[in-house]
């Protein structure tokens, strides 16, 4: 005998059509309740009549349907329902600690402050850069010099009012860099800047000023025709220190300095009798504050 084969299923009943309709409504009485307990009309995109259209049209979202101040509606809800939990369970969203206000948005008091923090860890690194720059640019490393100094500028300049000394002393450096790199003309650019900006800063005495004036007379000795115009800055200069040395302000290393620089350029033009004057001076000088410190040797000037 063959295997019978199995009973065909009984016809679907009208019952059992009414049941699972029922099953159906009773699921979708629980969504609405789980999700407040509004039912949506069709301005929020139901179907006619103001049914529940859950079944977006193919290639959109529930999102897509509702217009925009109703999305905006929906998400400031959203917001407030998630700072008033977060302040209820004890302040663990940012504002919970009042309370309930996780919430509220930050106040510009707030903002004010977080921008001062940002801009503090900024020029943070901009001083890095610049002491980083400084020991590649004593080892010789000029390429590396050259990108921290830079770097340092460009946060300076964005972060610092225009005009300012931490933004003259970045443009001084690079120009120092320049200078080795035997860039003379780029770098009398640079220290003309440095100084405009250090003059109007400080002062036309300031002692800053006379060493951006001796660096700038140095980037003009190193261009054909332009030493007269690198003797008038380094006198410039040297008449600047005299003024802080006649007030107490002591700086003789910078003051030999700018004679050996005088001096260099006058043997230049042909002067050997006063640049040897000045070089003598210098030496002296240095001897006179060498022998002022404990254990000081004497000094003499390189040939």
């Amino acid at each position: 005998m063959g295997v019978a084969s199995p009973p065909p299923p009984p016809p679907v009943q009208a019952e059992d059509s009414a049941v699972a309709a029922a099953a159906a409504a009773a699921r979708l009485r629980q969504q609405r309740r789980n999700s407040g307990g509004r039912r949506r009309s069709s301005e929020d995109g139901g179907g006619a009549g103001g049914g529940e259209n859950l079944t977006p049209s193919p290639g959109t979202t529930v999102v897509d349907q509702q217009t925009r101040p109703q999305r905006r509606r929906r998400e400031r809800e959203r917001v407030g329902a998630g700072g008033a939990g977060a302040g209820g369970a004890g302040g663990a969203g940012a504002g919970g600690a009042g309370g309930g206000g996780g919430g509220e948005r930050p106040t510009g008091e707030d903002k004010e402050f977080s921008a001062q923090q940002k801009s503090k860890t900024a020029l943070a690194d901009a001083l890095d850069s610049t002491i980083l720059g400084d020991l590649w640019f004593e080892r010789g490393e000029l390429k590396e010099a050259r990108y921290e100094h830079l770097r340092a500028l460009r946060i300076r300049s964005a972060r610092l009012p225009p005009g300012h000394p931490d933004i003259a002393e970045s443009l001084e450096s690079l120009g120092n860099v320049a200078i080795r790199e035997g860039n003379h003309l780029e770098a009398e650019g640079l220290h003309r800047r440095a100084l405009d900006m250090r003059t109007r800063a400080l002062g036309p005495n300031h002692m800053d000023v006379a060493a951006t004036l001796n660096n700038l007379a140095v980037s003009l000795k190193g261009q054909a025709g332009k030493l007269p115009e690198a003797e008038a800055v380094c006198a410039h200069a040297m008449s600047i220190v005299e003024v802080n040395d006649s007030q107490g302000h002591n700086t003789p290393h910078l003051m030999a300095a700018l004679l050996k620089l005088q001096s260099k350029i006058l043997k230049r033009q042909g002067r050997r009798p006063e640049a040897a004057s000045l070089r003598a001076r210098a030496v002296a000088i240095l001897e006179e504050a060498a022998a002022a410190v404990p254990g000081g040797g004497t000094t003499t000037a390189a040939p």
